[in-house]
C-alpha cells in the first residue's frame, strides 16, 4: 500500500520526524537458493526431494525471512516435486512461506507450460520468466 498523503493548511509546517505517523509496508525478503552444490560459500543448495533446510533458514531467533526463491529443478515438474513446494506455502503449522522460482536463460524451460504448472500445482507466488509480455492466455489461478 501507499502512504496516505493528505495536502491542507498545515501540511506545510515543520515537524519533527518523531511527530509523523506512518505506516510503511515492508518489502518481501525471500531466500535466494541454487540447485546445484553451491561453487561459492555465500550460496544455499536445496533439492526439492528434501525442502527441511528451508525452515532453518528462514527463521532465526533473530527474525525471518518471508519466503524462499528456488532454482529451477526439473523435479519441480513432477507431482511429488509440486506437492513438497505446496507444503511450503500451505503449511499445518499457520506459517505460509512465499515461493518464487527462477532459472537459467538458455537452459531451463521458459514457457507457457511451465509458468502454468508452477501456479497451478506448486503454489508458487513469483515465476521469472522471460517469456513475451503478450504470453498471457487464459491465466487460470486456482482458489
Amino acid at each position: 500500500p501507499q502512504i496516505p498523503l493528505t495536502h491542507n493548511a498545515k501540511s506545510h509546517q515543520r515537524l519533527s520526524i518523531n511527530s509523523i505517523n506512518m505506516k510503511l509496508q515492508f518489502p518481501k525478503l525471500m531466500l535466494l537458493t541454487v540447485n546445484e552444490p553451491p561453487s561459492i560459500p555465500c550460496e544455499l543448495w536445496v533439492d526439492v526431494s528434501d525442502l527441511s533446510p528451508i525452515d532453518g533458514w528462514l527463521a532465526t531467533s533473530d527474525g525471518s525471512l518471508d519466503g524462499v526463491y528456488l532454482q529451477y529443478q526439473p523435479a519441480m515438474m513432477e507431482s511429488s516435486g509440486a506437492q513438497a513446494l505446496r507444503h511450503l506455502s500451505e503449511r499445518e503449522d499457520g506459517r505460509r512461506y512465499t515461493l518464487g522460482v527462477w532459472g537459467l536463460n538458455g537452459r531451463d524451460p521458459d514457457d507457457w507450460e511451465t509458468f502454468q504448472w508452477f501456479i497451478q500445482n506448486c503454489g508458487m507466488n513469483y515465476v521469472n520468466t522471460g517469456l513475451q509480455k503478450d504470453f498471457k492466455k487464459d491465466v487460470v489461478v486456482p482458489p
